[in-house]
């Protein structure tokens, strides 16, 4: 088949010969944009929906100081992972609106890893597109606290929903600690009993 012109001579210089939405860039060329890659692209946004349940790495560009942009492997926080993903709609008109208007949102990351942001940095990272990353300074207490606060209320939850996501943020502590003050009782108790 005879590939069409991209660019043809008009007057005294050049014309783009199709449509600017049909030409995509690949390293130092222009090419016209394909079915084939806009399947491409649904393959591997589809890819990265479904691994948001994996414990595996994503690979992005940070957007840092002055424009420049940095690589950086990053994973999902277990903190992040007890909040449920969005639907496979919501995720796909996400992948619309950041399409259209970029990553606005920062990632905020804890220990090396994604606490709030994991659908962005999914979106980002089938898209090849820029994000920016906040470090978030606290303990791991206040992780829980900021997850809770960033989708409890912000996200589309049943009631149930966010009973599981408290459970599963608090209740492990939760038992430790009460395991822990059950055992300092015991030893009081035989202390006063003996003492």
């Amino acid at each position: 088949p005879r590939r069409r012109r991209q660019v043809e001579r008009a007057g005294g210089g050049c014309r783009l010969a199709v449509p600017f939405d049909e030409l995509r860039y690949e390293g130092q060329r222009i090419l016209r944009a394909s079915a084939e890659d806009a399947e491409d692209e649904q393959r591997a946004l589809r890819a990265v929906y479904n691994a948001l349940t994996e414990d595996r790495t994503f690979y992005v560009s940070v957007a840092g100081a002055r424009g420049a942009t940095k690589e950086r492997r990053l994973r999902l926080h277990p903190l992040a992972r007890a909040v449920p993903q969005v639907s496979e709609k919501e995720f796909m008109d996400l992948v619309a609106d950041i399409k259209h208007h970029g990553v606005r949102l920062p990632l905020t990351v804890f220990d090396d890893q994604v606490l709030d942001g994991r659908h962005r940095l999914a979106v980002a990272s089938a898209l090849s597109l820029p994000v920016r990353v906040d470090e978030f300074d606290g303990d791991e207490m206040e992780a829980r606290g900021l997850v809770v606060s960033m989708n409890i209320h912000r996200r589309h939850l049943t009631m149930a929903q966010r009973a599981l996501i408290v459970q599963e943020l608090y209740l492990p502590e939760a038992e430790v600690n009460a395991k822990r003050r059950q055992e300092e009782g015991r030893a009081n108790g035989r202390a006063t009993r003996y003492g």
